[in-house]
Formats: C-alpha cells, sequence, structure tokens
C-alpha cells in the first residue's frame, strides 16, 4: 500500500535528481519497513556515498540508519518514534 507508493515516489525523485542523497535514504527506510534488508542496505550505500560530510543533520541521519540496519520493523519503528521525540 503506502510504502510501495513511497519507494514509486522516492524513484521518481531519483530519477529527477540522482545526486540527491535524501530519497536514497528515504527508500533505505522504507525497505528496512519492508523488512528487505538487501535492498535497504543498496539504498543506504548510496545515501552515504552522496551525503555530504559537512551537511548538519548528518549525525541523526547516520544514527537512524543504523537503527533500520540492525532491528526489526517492530523496534525500528519504535526507535524511529523515540529519535523523532528526542529532536522537539
Amino acid at each position: 500500500g503506502d510504502l510501495e507508493e513511497g519507494l514509486k515516489r522516492c524513484q521518481d525523485l531519483i530519477d529527477q535528481n540522482p545526486r540527491d542523497f535524501r530519497p536514497y535514504l528515504c527508500q533505505g527506510i522504507i525497505y528496512s519497513l519492508l523488512d528487505k534488508k538487501e535492498e535497504a542496505a543498496q539504498q543506504f550505500e548510496t545515501y552515504e556515498a552522496l551525503v555530504p560530510k559537512e551537511f548538519p543533520q548528518r549525525g541523526f541521519l547516520d544514527d537512524i540508519t543504523l537503527a533500520a540496519k540492525g532491528t526489526s520493523r517492530v523496534q525500528f519503528q519504535k526507535e524511529l518514534g523515540n529519535q523523532f521525540s528526542d529532536q522537539k
């Protein structure tokens, strides 16, 4: 449903600007939520190659990728919620 639509929208953004790291990060998160770890890892690898080292929120985004890589869907959703509540 909605996650598949999210993947399509991210791919549209990648097609428009393949150097933008954000859609790769989003696809990695979505694939993690779908428990498609291999696909998620590929997207996170591209994200990591493209995100500028000096990007102000890089540490926060890197924490999200680490959480997505190493946890189940339920754990990841819980951790993601905690990350966002910590940012307020």
